[in-house]
């Protein structure tokens, strides 16, 4: 089965649909003039609202990746700072509770 992409499938479903409003429509060759006119008015316009829509995505996607840049990275950088910092700083009172610790273990196997 042959696979088509989404630009070929629309453009297909577009052809295909004309053909048939076209052969089971009653109308007369003016007013089918008229509506395929306008079907066509009607799928450019759609065309290009689908079109406007991913310029505008594209552009919010940069912005996005600009913001994370300028924003997420530093704030990342700040909190391994601040973790660094936290954890140098509570070395030496980790090792006197550790140390006080062991201390109360030998007290009370004494006491036993």
């Amino acid at each position: 089965m042959a696979k088509f992409g989404f630009g070929k499938g629309l453009l297909m479903g577009a052809v295909l649909g004309t053909a048939y409003v076209l052969l089971t429509t009653e109308k007369t060759g003016k007013e089918r003039q008229q509506g395929i006119a306008d079907y066509f008015k009607d799928l450019t316009h759609q065309t290009n609202n689908v079109s406007d829509s991913v310029k505008e995505f594209q552009s919010a996607l940069v912005n996005l990746k600009q913001e994370v840049e300028q924003t997420l990275k530093p704030t990342i950088a700040d909190i391994q700072q601040s973790v660094t910092d936290f954890e140098f700083q509570a070395q030496p009172r980790l090792e006197q509770i550790n140390e006080t610790t062991e201390q109360l273990q030998k007290d009370l196997e004494q006491l036993s």
